[in-house]
């Protein structure tokens, strides 16, 4: 009857699991198992329910989820929340028994404490007109699979058919750029777009250029993305004519591309390969706005709330995209990117950025260019001149003595690696003394292998000299 009766009422109807999840405070029903309860409480073990009553609910949750069309088949909406005044009738949740339901101990500081769910199969009814706004309050595990089904149903249908799967796709996007979580961008190290990157590829396939910008203006405010995400933000700015869809790069870069240097690099070079490559000029301004953010004086760099230097490291692959961008826009701007590469190498290492980007290029490019030239001529001075130094091992036992602590016992270590006779040092002292020196030994990589000799009292720390600075040496020779 209701399956019958919803659709002449204008609403939809389907069937969902109803989850209730309950948890608070509890106490004891007795006394009598008192010496038993307290002998079993250290060791974890979940109590009997007839010992226990329930105090009071501290904290629940009410979802709905695993729906059902009325003929049987699944759909894509996701886990709802449900709210009390939804429920028909009022006290239809009342007086339940519950599926589940755990006593807990009291450990510690803690009470004891209960947790306990209910599963319900429960008819949810709504009026038709309003479907997307409710599926929008499950949030974007909920809403970004179900927009994409829409767009699959408009793309597939015949175009009169499909248009009103098309305008439900637009307003559920415009639903959810409404509620967009505001959050703020954390790197991390992610192979699959994030939710805003498959936000703005749904919104691409959609071709809704208004939606697209809402979508931008979000992560323009988020202040940084991830590389993951690129390839959905071209595919939407692929919507706008050049002008526009450079004007919108600018500003995605002048926005992230502090906090997010690689994937704005690697954004950059992905727009000159694909709708740049034929009009690399038009990229001219938007090059200049990642130079803008480019890391060098850290008394200039940007702070955070704390006035700490704010912006990413740079890694080698984001050098060889900024290298291929510059490279393939404007000739001056890349003269003056790689003499400023050249210029903070407390940015741009030379072992750990700039050779392994060359080495990168040289495998890859087809032609030279300035940029490149200048940072594969740094690349290959910097090994040359290492490789043309003097490599000989050690012709006693002097060691470097600098140690930055000048207490008594790393006094006595300095005096020890200047001793060219001597390969062992003995310390005999207590173990915060011991651990103290250590740490000196490892903090000035000194060629001293430690251990601990532990007869008598207090133990002794045993140093004995070696070569590894001259083996590092040699190993990063062959390298070189």
């Amino acid at each position: 009857m209701l399956a019958t009766a919803a659709p002449q009422a204008g609403c939809d109807v389907h069937l969902a699991l109803l989850t209730i999840w309950e948890s608070g405070s509890a106490e004891y029903s007795g006394r009598e198992n008192w010496h038993y309860r307290r002998g079993r409480r250290d060791s974890g073990v979940e109590e009997n329910a007839s010992e226990f009553e329930v105090v009071e609910v501290h904290d629940w949750s009410k979802t709905l989820s695993d729906w059902r069309r009325p003929d049987g088949s699944a759909t894509t909406l996701g886990k709802l929340p449900l709210e009390d005044n939804e429920v028909s009738p009022p006290d239809a949740l009342e007086d339940m028994e519950p599926d589940e339901e755990h006593f807990h101990e009291a450990t510690g500081n803690e009470g004891a404490s209960f947790d306990r769910t209910y599963a319900r199969a429960a008819l949810v009814v709504w009026p038709s007109s309003r479907i997307l706004a409710v599926l929008n309050q499950g949030g974007l595990e909920a809403t970004l699979p179900f927009l994409n089904e829409l767009i699959d149903t408009w793309q597939s249908a015949a175009a009169k058919n499909g248009l009103p799967r098309k305008r439900q796709a637009e307003e559920l996007a415009g639903h959810m750029i409404a509620t967009w979580p505001v959050t703020t961008w954390h790197q991390r190290d992610r192979s699959e777009p994030s939710d805003l990157g498959r936000m703005l590829s749904l919104l691409a396939s959609l071709a809704t250029p208004t939606l697209i910008e809402r979508m931008l203006d979000n992560l323009v405010s988020r202040q940084g993305h991830d590389t993951a995400d690129d390839p959905a933000i071209l595919k939407a700015l692929a919507q706008f004519e050049p002008a526009a869809a450079s004007g919108w790069l600018k500003q995605i870069i002048a926005a992230n591309g502090v906090d997010a240097l690689g994937p704005c690099g690697a954004l950059l070079a992905g727009a000159l390969k694909g709708r740049f490559a034929m009009t690399p000029a038009q990229l001219s301004g938007v090059v200049q706005s990642l130079m803008d953010q480019l890391p060098g004086d850290p008394a200039s760099a940007p702070k955070d709330q704390w006035g700490r230097p704010r912006g990413a490291k740079a890694d080698p692959a984001f050098v060889v995209d900024l290298t291929t961008v510059v490279d393939g826009v404007d000739a001056g701007l890349a003269k003056w990117v790689a003499a400023h590469v050249c210029a903070w190498p407390g940015h741009f290492d030379l072992d750990r950025v700039m050779v392994p980007a060359v080495k990168v290029l040289v495998k890859t490019r087809r032609r030279s260019g300035v940029a490149f030239d200048a940072l594969h001529a740094a690349a290959v001075a910097h090994l040359v001149a290492r490789i043309t130094q003097t490599l000989e091992p050690p012709r006693d036992w002097t060691r470097p003595s600098a140690i930055g602590c000048q207490c008594q016992h790393c006094r006595e270590l300095s005096r020890f690696l200047a001793d060219a006779g001597n390969q062992t040092w003995t310390l005999r002292a207590a173990q915060n003394i011991r651990t103290h020196v250590e740490n000196e030994i490892n903090r000035a990589r000194s060629d001293v292998k430690t251990r601990t000799e532990r007869r008598g009292s207090p133990h002794s720390l045993i140093a004995v000299k070696n070569q590894a600075s001259y083996e590092r040496r040699v190993a990063q020779r062959k390298q070189d």
